[in-house]
């Protein structure tokens, strides 16, 4: 009842109730009597799986709001094509009458959802990771992965999804001559991403890089998970999206090239077993001629053969006979016409004259393969539009594969013979020979029409193998003519895995990107799919979400065709590590180029190339006296190197697997090396052997190494964990703290230092294992570390820029870069800083006498004098600023509310309504909490409305329609709207908050031990509590990003990992403008933060001590509410006075 005559009185919408029922009652009947055909397990009929999903019913015109006259769905049902009339059973006059007055609802929505999570391309990789290290090494390079995640990123239903798998399950093994059927697997939750293993399929990596020839989409992750991927399954890009690959592999030439169809109809005969002439001669084929094919505009002749593997079936198609008497040598019976000349072909004068056809034949597993060939039986791509046509295709021609696939969905399509009957019965027109020849050549209509059953059945059966139903929809076509639809800009940025704001500025980067995509800033713009795929390569670089491989780069291949040699040539980059000489003096690259760069660091000249690996080198290592150098890489290899004269020393060979990370024991006679399948081995470098080799399960994919100065122990950064292992007994230690990889590690006495993908370093005391401190800066992974001997660090990051860490306080941007810092090294006792970027450039940057803190640039600061000021007998309690009128509200703490004009801080209305204890306002709707009561003001006249009764409620909460109240006296929370339903468990009085979504919902304890701060996935039911040393409880506000939250206390919890940490200066309120977050801080000053990175960006003192705020970036300005400046702020609640201030928004 609450839920009804709360919305009820929102913008004249039905109630929710009601409409809820409405929606739920039409979707049962669309689920009951249309989904098994469009929908459900992915069937597709008529192209249409979405039967469920009312907007895209809408947005597709199945269904016209508000009008059933109109709405092309209800149509068919009133006129009973749907469901087909032969289908049971049929919707009844009272549902008819459900669906009728739903649409003329319009149509409401089941439940309003938020869009979807978007799945970024590093999630992916993560789940490919995972399902490699189940497989054996040895089957790794084997596995391949298509991805619906683009799907599912746009909005793609379930139906969908299931369409789009069948899809590929139909189109994987239409490719494959092995005589099983292999439905690729999902190896995440969601199905989202599928496994396959060439071998299934009677595929190579040679196959597979022809695929990847036309791949438009191949996203470069420079990664360690990326790098473990590319490792595992020797090729350069293992992931294609799933909706190219039906689109691209059904069709030719591509489909040709992965079937290995060869160019010539006598070449694939001879494959099959097949001699067609040979047949023809000994009447051993089965043939049907007609007119009216539904695909040829001229007659047609369709010829059976047993072939190897089943059916061998292939059509004659004709050119149209000329109207033009002269044309056709006047009434002279034409060539063309198989009805004028029925025998052929190799008749010469007195047989037909073809202009090619189609050829269809089983493969081992049933399914059917498809060939278009012309006059002189060579292979095509597209048959000629004259003689065949596809009304499903954008330019109606018939296309290899794809085109064939929709015709014949169900198998062979039944066609009875008219030419054998026609010949029979004009017997004067024939010769007798000829006669009798037709009659051998067609069998009788049953006998035709048996074998074309038994072919089709054996298709079908086939197909339902694939997962899929052999009705007369094709899922192949379906998920093609989806993928090949224009593009508009949400469905593009969820592509990419960004938001459509963020894609946007990229859309106009340059002048190509211009001319190409521009049209999407427009409102309701699209652009082609070709145009896309032309640009994607440019669009993801300038977009920030990474380079696209180029196909061109083909590298070496195993000898077995299994894969490449080297697939990491294709992510290697001239500097794929860097090493600096203890004494500064030297810089040794490890390269792309199968070789170490030695560089002097004065001069930025090389000075010796180290050449002896065999494929790309991914790790080197100085020892303590400068005077050698390790080199690891993908050949396995460890190689000891004279840093001096660049002669090798050793080859150290051991490691099945790329070599990570290597290290000089302190005594410099030892080394250490690790490879990506966690496989550590301790060198004498004396005698070049190893003298031990250990394996661990706990080190899997380490990306460092470093040792203590007294050897005995050594750290390896393994995945996100820091593992300690000690060389005398093996004896091992797990410091957990990073949420993405480690790349660099350092150690200095008892400290430990690392630099993490989750962008941060962190300093660990190695004894105790605990992190001693975490310095945020980098946007993004932290690559390489350094630490002077006064304990100030460096650290380099994909973010192209160089930080300097002075002790555990904040740092600062020395250096700032387009490319990732490979390198950092401090030179000339600190006054210097030497970087080198993964372009393999080196940088010498002087510190500045006094380093700006704590961006990259000085804290704006001053005081700040107000505008305007507005004096109120009572304290203020609330502040709200209302966009729609460009006003603001304001709740005194006795209860009275407040319209206030911004620019001038002058009263423009008073609510009627006193005593008001909780006020929230959301779009164009104003609730209050009145006593008991949850009120709807006017928004205009700030008169009460409709009064809810709601006993002892204590905070408020909304987002959109979603509500959510607190109770006083009882530990829950009760839901309205949506999702209408009470939450037990959570204490009373507590600070509640719906993120934007309405899907989480979060809670705040006060005054309780202990203090709790917590939060609830409404849609799962999930919940989880923030873990942490830091303080917890009390008053809080979500970030606009709806992943963390911001304790009053400094706090800052993410909703995702469930840390929390202390980040921010305890604070009396705070709000969000642009990419800032703003804190009235404890210490009577106005702060800003960067959101990003959490550093400050400016600190200003106020003529008052605030505890409200408001920023309007619009006017520019900024609204305080507080007391006078001599007041204690403790007091400031109960004071008797209060002030409003208006401020310029600072620089």
């Amino acid at each position: 009842m609450f839920t009804w005559v709360l919305l009820c009185s929102f913008a004249a919408a039905p109630p929710v109730a009601s409409t809820d029922m409405r929606a739920t009652q039409a979707l049962a009947v669309l689920r009951k009597h249309c989904h098994r055909c469009h929908g459900q397990d992915g069937t597709v009929e008529g192209g249409l799986n979405y039967i469920l999903e009312r907007d895209k019913l809408v947005a597709r015109r199945k269904l016209v709001p508000g009008d059933p006259a109109a709405s092309r769905l209800l149509q068919r049902i009133h006129k009973g094509t749907m469901p087909p009339p032969d289908e049971s059973p049929r919707p009844n006059e009272a549902e008819i009458a459900v669906l009728t007055e739903w649409i003329r609802a319009g149509a409401p929505a089941e439940r309003r959802t938020s869009g979807p999570t978007l799945v970024t391309e590093a999630q992916v990789h993560t789940w490919v990771l995972a399902d490699l290290s189940q497989a054996s090494p040895r089957n790794r390079r084997f596995l391949r992965y298509l991805s619906l995640v683009s799907l599912a990123n746009a909005g793609a239903g379930p139906d969908e999804l299931r369409t789009q798998r069948n899809a590929v399950s139909k189109l994987l093994n239409s490719l494959s001559w092995h005589p099983r059927i292999r439905i690729p697997e999902a190896i995440d939750p969601a199905g989202l991403v599928l496994r396959i293993d060439l071998r299934d399929y009677l595929w190579d990596a040679n196959l597979w890089n022809r695929l990847l020839r036309d791949y438009p989409y191949g996203v470069l992750r420079e990664d360690g998970i990326a790098r473990a991927v590319l490792v595992y399954t020797a090729t350069r890009v293992p992931v294609v999206r799933a909706d190219w690959f039906v689109a691209t592999a059904s069709r030719a030439p591509l489909y040709y090239d992965l079937l290995q169809i060869p160019s010539g109809l006598g070449e694939l005969e001879r494959q099959l077993r097949v001699d067609s002439a040979f047949n023809i001669q000994q009447e051993r084929v089965a043939r049907a001629g007609f007119n009216g094919s539904g695909v040829s505009r001229n007659n047609r002749l369709l010829e059976r053969h047993d072939a190897m593997n089943g059916a061998y079936w292939r059509t004659y198609d004709f050119e149209a006979v000329p109207e033009n008497l002269l044309e056709r040598n006047l009434l002279a019976p034409d060539r063309r016409n198989l009805f004028a000349f029925p025998l052929g072909p190799g008749l010469g004068e007195a047989g037909f004259r073809h202009a090619g056809g189609e050829v269809i034949f089983n493969l081992p597993n049933g399914l059917q393969a498809y060939m278009l060939v012309d006059a002189n039986n060579q292979r095509i791509n597209k048959g000629p539009t004259e003689i065949v046509s596809d009304p499903k295709r954008p330019d109606r021609a018939v296309e290899a594969g794809l085109s064939c696939m929709h015709c014949h969905a169900t198998g062979i399509l039944p066609k009875d013979d008219q030419l054998r009957e026609h010949v029979l019965k004009n017997p004067k027109a024939f010769r007798r020979r000829d006669r009798e020849s037709v009659e051998a050549l067609h069998p009788p209509a049953k006998t035709m029409r048996a074998l074309m059953a038994d072919d089709a059945k054996r298709h079908q059966e086939a197909v339902a193998r694939t997962g899929n139903k052999a009705l007369g929809a094709e899922t192949v076509l379906a998920m093609t003519l989806r993928y090949e639809s224009d593009v508009d800009l949400p469905t593009l940025a969820a592509e990419l895995g960004v938001s459509s704001e963020q894609l946007r500025p990229a859309l106009t980067a340059t002048e190509t990107l211009t001319r190409n995509l521009g049209a999407l800033k427009v409102p309701g713009g699209t652009v082609a799919r070709q145009v896309v795929a032309q640009s994607f390569a440019e669009l993801a670089r300038e977009a920030g979400v990474g380079l696209v491989f180029d196909p061109s780069r083909t590298g070496e291949s195993l000898p077995d065709a299994t894969g490449e040699a080297d697939p990491l040539e294709v992510l290697s980059q001239p500097a794929n590590a860097v090493a600096f000489a203890p004494d500064g003096k030297r810089v040794a690259i490890a390269s792309q180029d199968r070789s170490v760069r030695l560089l002097d660091p004065i001069t930025r000249r090389e000075v010796r190339r180290l050449v002896g690996h065999t494929a790309s080198v991914w790790c080197v290592a100085f020892s303590g006296d400068g005077a050698q150098l390790l080199s690891g890489g993908k050949d396995g290899t460890v190689r000891l190197w004279d840093a001096e004269t660049g002669r090798e020393r050793a080859t150290l060979e051991g490691h099945g697997a790329l070599v990570t990370a290597v290290a000089f024991h302190p005594n410099g006679k030892q080394a250490l090396s690790v490879d990506l399948d966690g496989e550590l081995i301790l060198w004498d470098l004396d005698k070049a052997r190893a003298i031990e080799t250990f394996r661990a399960p706990t080190l899997p994919h380490p990306q460092a190494l470093a040792f203590t100065a007294d050897g005995r122990e050594v750290a390896i950064a393994s995945e996100a964990n820091l593992v300690l292992r000690t060389l005398a007994d093996g004896a091992t230690r797990t410091l957990r703290g990073h949420t993405g990889w480690i790349n660099a590690l350092l150690i200095h006495e008892n400290e430990i230092i690392t630099g993490s993908d989750d962008g941060t370093i962190r300093r660990w005391n190695r004894r105790e294992g605990t992190v001693t401190a975490t310095l945020r800066g980098h946007n993004g992974a932290v690559l390489s570390l350094a630490r002077s001997s006064t304990g100030t660090l460096l650290s380099g990051g994909a973010d192209g820029r160089v930080w300097r860490w002075p002790g555990t306080g904040e740092g600062s941007v020395l250096h700032k870069g387009s490319l990732a810092v490979r390198g950092v090294h401090f030179s000339s006792g600190e006054k210097r800083v030497l970087s080198v970027d993964r372009d393999a450039l080196l940088q010498s940057t002087a510190v500045p006498a006094r380093v700006p803190a704590p961006t990259d640039r000085p804290d704006a600061s001053g005081s700040l004098t107000p505008l305007k000021r507005e004096r109120f007998d009572n304290s203020i309690a609330q502040l709200h600023r209302d966009v729609q009128s460009d006003t603001f509200l304001l709740r005194e703490r006795t209860g009275a509310i407040h319209r206030l004009e911004h620019e001038t801080l002058k009263r423009r209305r008073v609510a009627a309504l006193k005593e008001v204890q909780a006020l929230t306002l959301s779009g164009k709707e104003l609730l209050a909490l009145h006593g008991n009561n949850l009120v709807r003001l006017s928004p205009d006249t700030l008169m009460p409305g409709v009064a809810t009764p709601f006993e002892s409620a204590y905070d408020l909460a909304v987002a959109g329609t979603q509500f959510a109240v607190s109770r006083e006296n009882k530990d829950e929370v009760r839901l309205y709207g949506p999702r209408d339903r009470t939450l037990d468990n959570i204490p009373r009085r507590s600070l509640i908050a719906l993120t934007a979504s309405g899907n989480v919902l979060c809670w705040s304890t006060q005054g309780q031990k202990p203090a709790r701060f917590a939060w609830i996935d409404l849609t799962t039911d999930k919940r989880a509590t923030a873990k942490g040393d830091a303080p917890l409880g009390g008053p809080f506000v979500l970030l606009p990003s709806g992943t963390q939250a911001l304790l009053r206390n400094g706090t800052l919890v993410d909703l995702g990992t469930g840390s929390a940490e202390s980040r921010y200066p305890p604070h009396r309120t705070a709000t969000f403008a642009s990419k800032h977050i703003w804190l009235l801080a404890a210490d009577d000053t106005l702060q800003r933060f960067e959101m990003a990175t959490g550093k400050r960006t400016g600190r200003w003192t106020l003529a008052l001590q605030g505890y409200h705020l408001l920023i309007d970036e619009r006017t520019n300005t900024l609204i305080v509410a507080g007391v006078d400046g001599n007041a204690a702020i403790e007091d400031a609640r109960a004071a008797i006075g209060a002030e409003l201030h208006l401020y310029r928004l600072p620089e």
